[in-house]
């Protein structure tokens, strides 16, 4: 038995067999994008690591926005966005902060995708990195930087079924706004805490404290740019940032950012 095709008068013919083969072939196609149909729809969302000034002497010390909400499946790209130093970290419930050198231990590279039970971390990222890491299963997840205790986040990550808070234009204006607060904060009001004549302050800044977690205005320089003294007197360097420690060095600056030698905290 023959089954004619759609122009009869061609004269062509479709056998059987060979419709059958045509249908277990549409088959397939269909279940296969049934399968893939969870990829397709992942979103890929967008983020910062990092703000800072022109001058690189303030450093806003946050992951920008420091909250966000996606899909299970969906993933996130950071992008470090400043000269300081940071990693990326999610720490499992409870775990103590490991040593930024150590890692979990050892780092992840370009992507990595974190569900809750392992810790996953880069390792210190430069300005221009990203990294990628997607979220397989609903959670709320901590974010932290090993190098500063008080650069925090959470992603929320909700069931696809769940509708979302927000999108992408809205992460893009908080992350910008979240940014410049942190970098527009004036310093120049707080108390300069000298214990002698020749003091000078080494850094300041504040701790942020938001619903997602903790963002710092750090500034990264010394108070006074020109410091003169008579030959024989004393001066004291005070450091007045509240997170990030800072070394006083004189002569050709160490390649080595993190020495042993002893750090003012």
């Amino acid at each position: 038995m023959t089954i004619n095709d759609s122009h009869p008068s061609s004269g062509r013919f479709i056998s059987k067999s060979h419709l059958f083969r045509i249908c277990g072939k549409m088959q397939f196609v269909f279940l296969a994008g049934l399968f893939l149909l969870p990829q397709l729809l992942s979103a890929q969302w967008n983020a910062t690591v990092g703000a800072q000034s022109r001058d690189l002497g303030r450093q806003g010390l946050a992951f920008l926005p420091n909250e966000m909400w996606i899909h299970a499946g969906d993933s996130i790209t950071w992008t470090m966005a400043v000269d300081e130093g940071h990693t990326l970290t999610f720490l499992t419930d409870g775990q103590v902060r490991p040593f930024f050198a150590a890692g979990c231990p050892g780092f992840s590279a370009g992507s990595a995708t974190f569900d809750g039970t392992s810790c996953i971390t880069t390792g210190i990222l430069s300005k221009g990195e990203k990294f990628t890491v997607v979220f397989p299963v609903a959670g709320n997840f901590k974010l932290v930087c090993l190098i500063h205790e008080n650069m925090t986040g959470t992603v929320h990550v909700l069931d696809p079924s769940q509708s979302l808070p927000h999108d992408q234009a809205f992460y893009d204006r908080e992350a910008r706004r979240e940014g410049m607060a942190l970098l527009a904060d004036d310093d120049d009001a707080k108390p300069k805490h000298h214990h002698s004549a020749n003091g000078v302050t080494v850094g300041g800044g504040k701790v942020v404290a938001t619903g997602g977690g903790s963002d710092t205005s750090s500034v990264m320089r010394f108070d006074d740019p020109v410091i003169t003294i008579h030959a024989g007197e004393t001066l004291e360097w005070t450091n007045d940032d509240p997170v990030t420690p800072h070394t006083v060095t004189f002569g050709t600056e160490p390649q080595d950012p993190f020495p042993p030698s002893p750090i003012i905290m």
